[in-house]
């Protein structure tokens, strides 16, 4: 069923990509793994995540200056236990977002909606009987950039599940350029500094949260629960630009912080920290995509 899924939003995304307007449309993709960790849900126990994520803009309306872009944001995530009362878990997040850009003289506005389904594989695979208004679930963002200002200030409120629940948190910080080459962003709870080596190649380190929540249902669909996961990542990125459209991105970073909340088999409510670890992710992107971070759709463009 995960794979049926992947590919038919990856061909709807690449078919969305292959417009005449690179910079308009674009479809990313991103697989990462976090290997076998420490979990203290048990003695012995042992937890590896696997994530894979698929995102695009579709279509872009243009109201004066201001621009609106509509995309699809799709992530699969699969929790690997060993040692634990609980079967493996398959976790996916489907969201419609909606970003939208308003330049100003002194301030410029970002911002994005995203509703979404959170759910378990069972639940998706027969959405329209098994699913119900606890898989929905809406996130948004919006931020305010000074521009021609002395201090080039950010700041903004976001709504999202990346602490690990549904969290509404101030966004406020700097955005500047010292130079051509180097974008920085010193910002509460997401800071990155991206660098330009060349035309064709640049990197970035980003620190950023990295939690989310899911609506569970158990097999025999007798029981259901939320799974709380959550985490912080430093990530370190190289990106080589292999032409006009086509995009390599190799990433290395640490994940930390991390704890898991959910009902073992029993039915037993489950709250245990996972050992710190690395983890890599390999991506590639066609048109002027923003690089993918999990978990969420993340203002990243």
């Amino acid at each position: 069923m995960t794979r049926r899924y992947f590919t038919i939003l990856l061909t709807f995304a690449a078919l969305c990509a292959a417009a005449d307007e690179p910079g308009k449309y674009y479809v990313a993709t991103n697989a990462s793994r976090v290997p076998n960790a420490d979990f203290e849900a048990a003695p012995g126990a042992i937890l590896a995540t696997e994530d894979t994520q698929v995102a695009a803009a579709f279509a872009r309306f243009q109201l004066g200056k201001a621009s609106i872009d509509l995309g699809l944001d799709y992530e699969y995530t699969h929790f690997d236990y060993d040692q634990v009362n609980s079967r493996d878990r398959d976790l996916h997040r489907i969201q419609l977002p909606v970003w939208f850009t308003v330049p100003g003289d002194s301030w410029q506005l970002r911002g994005y909606i995203a509703p979404g389904i959170f759910t378990s594989s069972n639940v998706l695979g027969d959405f329209l009987e098994r699913g119900s208004s606890d898989d929905f679930y809406a996130s948004g963002c919006i931020e305010a950039r000074s521009a021609g200002l002395s201090i080039p200030l950010l700041v903004g409120i976001a709504h999202d599940r990346s602490f690990g629940s549904s969290t509404t948190y101030p966004i406020v910080g700097l955005s500047f350029a010292p130079s051509d080459a180097v974008d920085v962003r010193l910002a509460w709870p997401d800071s990155r500094i991206r660098v330009r080596f060349s035309e064709r190649q640049g990197g970035s380190l980003q620190v950023f949260p990295a939690g989310n929540q899911w609506h569970v249902r158990t097999d025999d669909f007798s029981d259901e629960f939320n799974y709380r996961m959550e985490a912080w990542r430093s990530q370190l990125n190289w990106n080589a630009r292999l032409n006009d459209w086509f995009s390599l991105d190799f990433s290395a970073g640490y994940e930390f912080g991390r704890r898991h909340q959910f009902d073992d088999t029993d039915g037993v409510r489950l709250d245990a920290n996972a050992s710190d670890q690395w983890f890599y992710a390999i991506g590639f992107r066609i048109g002027n995509a923003p690089l993918l971070l999990t978990h969420g759709a993340h203002l990243n463009r």
